[in-house]
């Protein structure tokens, strides 16, 4: 055995635990990196062909890397109304452009911190499009779910999705009647004894907010009235 062998050897432990604590550096560096996955380090050993009986060649170490990136990460809650989970199996379509046409070499990944940019268009940190399939008048996927040269940019501002205005609302509640009535008729100055804000969408899917006002009067035939702003 040479001096030059001895010294690869210990070289190529020292390279693949160095490695190895780069993994791990990674790991922890990566805690809150939304969607990643931890790497892990795989130990072989390097065997070489013995030419003589008398003489030892010496081998050497490797360190390969296991990257976990079919394990499920844990779902965590999300002030943000864009924000997505993956539960099981699948990938998020990503576009490095807003073109659908430009779909030729889609991203995948496993990451759904996505935020609404100027134009509407769901983009995650790496600044990659969000893509999906255009639902139908009655909310249904199309026949093409297969085919992910169908997808297109996910718009979130309505500008050229199909919108639902609200049609129909409904509030329970229950009223004081020990609430000091005012004297009938109102002046529309009085505060109201009760109130209750419903969100409700327009005809151009902007959303608004009602708010129910009730008031306690002294008339003859109703104890409670309401206003609508």
């Amino acid at each position: 055995m040479s001096l030059y062998g001895a010294l690869f050897a210990g070289v190529s432990a020292l390279s693949a635990q160095s490695q190895a604590m780069g993994m791990i550096s990674d790991n922890i560096a990566n805690v809150n990196t939304i969607g990643y996955k931890r790497s892990e380090a795989a130990f072989s050993s390097l065997i070489t062909a013995q030419t003589r009986s008398t003489a030892y060649a010496p081998g050497a170490v490797r360190a390969s890397t296991q990257q976990r990136i079919d394990q499920q990460g844990i779902i965590q809650q999300s002030r943000s109304t864009t924000d997505l989970a993956l539960s099981g199996n699948g990938f998020f379509v990503v576009s490095d452009s807003a073109e659908s046409s430009d779909l030729t070499e889609p991203s995948y990944t496993r990451a759904g911190a996505f935020t609404e940019d100027q134009q509407g268009y769901l983009v995650n940190t790496a600044g990659k499009y969000l893509m999906g399939w255009p639902l139908d008048a009655n909310g249904n996927v199309p026949g093409a779910s297969a085919d992910i040269s169908s997808l297109v940019p996910i718009n979130v501002a309505f500008l050229g999705g199909v919108t639902r205005p609200t049609t129909q609302a409904e509030i329970a509640l229950n009223l004081d009647e020990n609430e000091t009535p005012y004297i009938y008729p109102l002046s529309g100055t009085e505060s109201s004894h009760f109130s209750r804000t419903m969100r409700v969408y327009d005809t151009l899917g902007e959303a608004q907010d009602m708010t129910f006002r009730f008031y306690r009067h002294s008339s003859p035939t109703s104890t409670m009235a309401g206003s609508v702003d």
